[in-house]
């Protein structure tokens, strides 16, 4: 068994990573600042809660492509894990829609406790 730094594979060639400019991370560092603006400001604005929504969720889709693609390096790795971080996404947000299309379903059918039958509002008392 030979003896493997980090920063070497099994055939001794050392692993410089994707250096990347100083300009270049600043560049994406002011993206996801702006992003993160636009983010606060579209809360602000009287749009509807769907479309408000469906911005705030476009914006953050935006932001985690930045920092998977350039501080994650998947840019430059195989595209399997590209297709993997894709398809895990797309499963959760088909779990979330599912998740909440049931919800809508049965929301008229809840009522409320203070509307229950037997319904006793208990007040605390302290000790």
């Amino acid at each position: 068994m030979g003896d493997h730094s980090h920063g070497t594979d099994e055939h001794g060639h050392e692993h410089l990573g994707h250096p990347l400019s100083v300009r270049f991370l600043v560049g994406i560092l002011m993206a996801l600042l702006f992003l993160t603006v636009v983010t606060v400001g579209v809360s602000y604005i009287e749009m509807g809660r769907t479309v408000a929504l469906l911005v705030a969720l476009l914006v953050a889709v935006v932001k985690a492509s930045l920092v998977a693609l350039f501080f994650m390096h998947l840019r430059w790795d195989k595209p399997f894990n590209s297709v993997i971080l894709v398809a895990s996404m797309a499963f959760l947000i088909l779990f979330i829609a599912f998740a909440k299309l049931d919800t809508g379903e049965y929301m008229h059918e809840i009522t409320p406790m203070t509307e229950a039958p037997g319904y006793v509002e208990q007040g605390l008392k302290g000790n």
